[in-house]
């Protein structure tokens, strides 16, 4: 305790912040495709696969249920160069907030 005493800490409280930031939240997702069909929206999972890229169907309501969404990104720097991959590759995308 002596050396806290002579630095004027003790007995004051101490904020320790962590080396690594906490996990953000996902903001954008990149859609793929959608689809009407789960096989449609299954065929163009195996495209991007053979590609190599990773993706899975996000389902919603409506008359176009199936999305194919391929990750989930923080920033929009991080989404820019996955969309340019996908581009190169012949992939027609958008991106879409979380």
């Amino acid at each position: 305790h002596g050396k806290l005493i002579a630095e004027g800490v003790l007995g004051k409280d101490i904020t320790v912040t962590p080396a690594v930031a906490p996990a953000q939240k996902a903001k954008y997702y990149i859609q793929a495709g959608a689809y009407s069909s789960k096989e449609n929206a299954t065929a163009q999972i195996t495209k991007l696969k053979k590609a190599g890229f990773s993706a899975k169907i996000k389902t919603v309501s409506g008359s176009v249920p199936y999305r194919v969404q391929v990750g989930t990104y923080n920033t929009k720097k991080a989404v820019n160069v996955v969309v340019k991959k996908l581009k190169a590759a012949g992939f027609t995308v958008l991106v879409k907030s979380m």
